[in-house]
């Protein structure tokens, strides 16, 4: 639980639905403080009301792709890598393609996933990676079809299995457009993701 922390994801481990628990979080003194200035402590009063297994990584059955023009993902030392084939060229449409097909339920729009992902431009820089992040700020949240992410996220993860793991080639007007994002996202830039799709609730 990222907002909680451990000592709570600790005392939350192994309690069952319809558990009610108690949680006190201490206040801090002006000296303990980052701010210098005194932080109250609060009370939570918490109902399980559900559970949700999370998966550490894609599992299924991998798929075989037969298009050579799509990059290729590999996977080191638990990480993902891209290689960008010399026939590779930027697609008019989102391509959405599973690499691992899991077994899970399908994912629908309005529910909340929770992902690991790695994104590349075309020239096989990296942008972002959850992999590269500790846990649990690793996995990634959000709601599908909300418009919490790019559209080419949206698109590309609503359909597929909890378990896949899925490239996804983004075009750039259902990516960042012309504005592009930040020094690292040039505008007008299709991008590679290839997205483990651990949970769905």
């Amino acid at each position: 639980t990222p907002m909680f922390g451990e000592v709570l994801a600790e005392t939350l481990t192994g309690a069952s639905s319809g558990t009610r628990v108690l949680w006190a979080h201490p206040g801090v003194t002006p000296e303990q403080s980052s701010t210098g200035e005194a932080v109250n402590g609060y009370l939570y009063a918490m109902d399980i009301t559900g559970t949700t297994p999370v998966l550490d990584e894609a599992s299924g059955t991998d798929v075989e792709v037969t298009d050579e023009t799509l990059p290729t993902i590999t996977m080191t030392d638990g990480k993902p890598a891209v290689s960008v084939p010399d026939a590779f060229a930027d697609p008019d449409e989102l391509v959405a393609q599973p690499l691992v097909e899991g077994e899970g339920a399908t994912v629908e729009e309005g529910q909340r996933v929770m992902v690991k992902y790695t994104g590349w431009l075309t020239d096989g820089t990296q942008f972002d990676s959850s992999w590269d992040r500790q846990p649990p700020q690793d996995i990634f949240e959000f709601q599908v079809g909300a418009g919490q992410v790019i559209p080419g996220w949206d698109q590309g993860v609503e359909g597929q299995s909890v378990g896949s793991r899925v490239l996804l080639v983004i075009p750039s007007d259902l990516g960042y457009g012309e504005g592009g994002s930040g020094e690292a996202i040039p505008g007008g830039s299709t991008l590679i993701f290839v997205v483990d799709i651990l949970a769905a609730y």
